[in-house]
């Protein structure tokens, strides 16, 4: 399982976004168990002066011989109900104060699970 995120750093240039992006992303798997950084960071510059509704903070163009719902399939599959019934294991974090829930799966339990 491979999580890929998109996280907003204010940088002064592109050296020191990437330093600023693997330092955040060696922090955030940390917290979570099971989880590795697979050393891989991917920078883009925000070409608006402000941040606001439209603003694209990321755009990505890949090639494909795919229809678009076998790619769609293929990069984006739907998450499961239950991660344990199609042979994985949860990935918990803590939602609120009082519930997990499964990063991969659509299962929220109650108590803290994410430690």
């Amino acid at each position: 399982m491979y999580e890929e995120r998109i996280v907003l750093l204010r940088a002064d240039s592109f050296d020191d976004a990437v330093k600023r992006a693997e330092k955040e992303a060696k922090e955030y798997y940390r917290d979570l168990d099971g989880c590795r950084y697979v050393g891989y960071v991917n920078v883009f510059h925000i070409c608006d002066e402000k941040i606001g509704d439209g603003t694209e903070i990321f755009s990505s163009m890949q090639r494909s011989d795919l229809i678009s719902k076998a790619y769609l399939e293929q990069h984006y599959p739907d998450e499961p109900d239950d991660c344990e019934a199609v042979g994985e294991r949860h990935r918990w974090h803590n939602s609120d104060h009082q519930h997990s829930a499964c990063y991969h799966c659509k299962v929220v339990q109650e108590g803290r699970l994410g430690r």
